[in-house]
This record gives structure tokens, sequence and C-alpha cells, in this order.
């Protein structure tokens, strides 16, 4: 997961799973490879839709859209940190306790009941 920079105006210092927007002309799948290129630095080998989620802040209203994805993990400590102060791994359980924005809370629990997301 990613920490979201002290400088953010807006939910400083929660961490969230990498992600964006997709621009106009992107598929989801392409705007996907491209987020997590700029995000993390890494290439996406495969990704499978998860899920859709409508969630509403109080100032607006977001259209999120979850997905599985390989990456190339070759060399991990070259990964960049374009748009977070912090990157880690972890266990999907501790993920629980972090101080994550609250749509990724309810991602998260779904996460919980998934055994194999490539079956």
């Amino acid at each position: 997961m990613g920490r979201r920079a002290s400088s953010e105006n807006r939910f400083a210092n929660f961490w969230e799973f990498p992600g964006g927007k997709i621009e106009a002309g992107e598929t989801d799948e392409i705007a996907l490879k491209r987020e997590i290129l700029e995000e993390l630095g890494r290439d996406m080998l495969r990704a499978k839709h998860f899920l859709n989620l409508e969630w509403e802040y109080p100032d607006r209203v977001v259209d999120l859209r979850f997905y599985f994805m390989e990456l190339d993990t070759h060399d991990l400590s070259k990964m960049t940190l374009a748009a977070h102060s912090e990157l880690n791994w972890y266990p999907l359980e501790e993920t629980k306790s972090l101080e994550a924005l609250p749509a990724n809370h309810h991602i998260i629990d779904s996460l919980l009941s998934v055994k194999d997301p490539w079956s």
C-alpha cells in the first residue's frame, strides 16, 4: 500500500491502494498499466477485475474499480515513489489496522474472503 504524502490537502498520511484516474479514451486495463507504471515504476504482467465501488465522500462521489494484479517484481528496491511518501507490502490482515482511506477499508474487508484471486 502507499502512504499519501503529508503535503496532500486531503487524507494526508493515509494509506491507500495504488491507482488513479482513467484518462479520456483509455480502457480500464490501459489506465491500470499506466498508473502502476507511473506510481510504482513497475510493469503489470496481468490483471483481473475484482469489484467496482461507488464511494461517497462529503464533497464528492468516486467510482472506484479494483483489480488483482501481478507485477514485475524484478528488483523491488527500484520501485518509485511518484505518488506516495512511502510504499509497503503488508499481510492482508495487518492492513485492517492501518489508517487507510475509508473506501480502502471496505475493499480490505472484501479481500479477506478471497481464497484464490486467479480462479
